[in-house]
């Protein structure tokens, strides 16, 4: 028997971290692959990839206790998700140092739903007076994250007008989906907004005009501002 072994309360130490890295690995790699299956290497595979994010990461974050854990629950879920999308390097559809990019917003998404969702759970507890409410924490950054990723599908037709442009700018530099696409011209030269299904749904780029965003670093940046959630602490000390 091992020093490591022996020691009391090892397997309680050790198994958090064991199952805060496997699990959400394998949603994000079933998830990745789950997109490949069903969307033809495009620019919708990187958008499925979000979506995929969006449903899963919250739930998983929720489940860890420590900041720690959080923090590797998102990287071990985002990493094999993001590997998933090298088959558009081996299609030729972009090559690698896009490909770090669309994995680097990714990444920086993924923190920011799952500190969202701890966000959630400590405004929660606390107008709840202690009482846990990961589940709905986690529901509502799914509700958030879904209505953050379709707003220029239920929200464009409200905004007319020059105030109405100005808002649609602010929002379309830190929208990941319009950063990759901005960020990705040279593999995806077709505006998203442009293609047929989303050309029936929203009415950017034809009533309101919006210029697709250069970079991804205010993208990136406003999601991992939130995304400093996942290191908060809570006063009954759950959150450690």
């Amino acid at each position: 028997m091992t020093i490591a072994t022996s020691l009391p309360g090892h397997d309680a130490v050790s198994r958090p971290w064991l199952w805060a890295a496997l699990i959400p690995a394998l949603l994000g790699l079933g998830g990745g692959m789950a997109v490949i299956a069903m969307v033809p290497p495009s620019l919708g595979t990187l958008f499925g990839g979000l979506a995929v994010a969006t449903v899963m990461l919250p739930g998983l974050v929720m489940a860890q206790q420590q900041w720690l854990e959080r923090v590797l629950a998102v990287g071990c879920f985002t990493v094999p998700l993001a590997a998933t999308w090298v088959q558009l390097i081996n299609r030729e559809v972009m090559h690698g140092g896009e490909w770090l990019v669309a994995s680097f917003v990714l990444l920086a998404y993924g923190c920011g739903i799952g500190g969202l969702a701890c966000l959630l759970r400590m405004l929660t507890r606390g107008l709840t007076k202690g009482r846990d409410c990961g589940t709905a924490a986690a529901a509502g950054a799914v509700v958030a994250g879904v209505l953050w990723l379709s707003w220029p599908i239920w929200m464009a037709p409200c905004l007319s007008g020059p105030a109405g442009e100005k808002t649609v700018a602010r929002l379309v530099a830190v929208h990941p989906a319009f950063a990759l696409n901005g960020r990705l011209m040279r593999a995806f030269p077709v505006p998203w907004a442009q293609y047929r299904l989303a050309y029936e749904l929203t009415n950017i780029g034809d009533d309101i005009p919006y210029e697709m965003p250069r970079a991804v670093w205010p993208c990136v940046l406003l999601q991992m501002a939130i995304g400093l959630g996942l290191a908060g602490r809570e006063r009954r000390g759950r959150f450690a």
